[in-house]
């Protein structure tokens, strides 16, 4: 896995630090230890943390339970980050506490629209072979029975036994 911005490899070192950020805040948010002003924390679900390279900021990608109101909640994590940022810092003990950006996470719109393409993709190629296997007045030509293999029976050989 590459950062978008550099080409230089995601670290151990990131994807370790970013699973201990994950696991804390969604401590944090299911024991309700942020008081966030018209939000339900229990409700907030921490997909991913992808750390930067010097482990400074860290981009949690977040998405409310059945996807409602994302965009609110994530616009209302965003103004109170520095309250989930204080309470993380009595859970991760490190030498510099990253900043939280919060993002709304879309990849399970992305992957509902990629399920919905292969779908459409299977049913279009069932019509076509539905399509190529109709004669002209409408009945549908079914393969002949006798042959299973593509050569004659003669072609295959029979095993050498004595």
């Amino acid at each position: 896995m590459r950062s978008k911005k550099s080409s230089r490899p995601v670290t151990q070192r990131q994807l370790r630090v970013g699973e201990m950020i994950k696991q804390a805040l969604g401590t944090i948010f299911v024991r309700g230890e942020a008081k966030l002003p018209n939000l339900d924390t229990n409700n907030i679900t921490v997909t991913e943390v992808r750390m930067s390279p010097d482990l400074k900021t860290a981009k949690a990608f977040v998405l409310p339970l059945g996807g409602k109101n994302a965009t609110e909640a994530v616009n209302i994590l965003k103004e109170f980050s520095f309250v989930v940022r204080k309470v993380l810092s009595k859970k991760i003990t490190m030498k510099f506490l990253p900043k939280i950006l919060f993002v709304k996470d879309d990849s399970f719109e992305y992957a509902e629209k990629i399920e919905n393409l292969i779908k459409i993709f299977k049913l279009l190629l069932f019509f076509l072979f539905e399509s190529n296997n109709r004669h002209r007045d409408g009945k549908i030509i079914k393969p002949n029975g006798k042959k299973k293999y593509g050569g004659n029976k003669s072609d295959v050989r029979s095993p050498n036994v004595k």
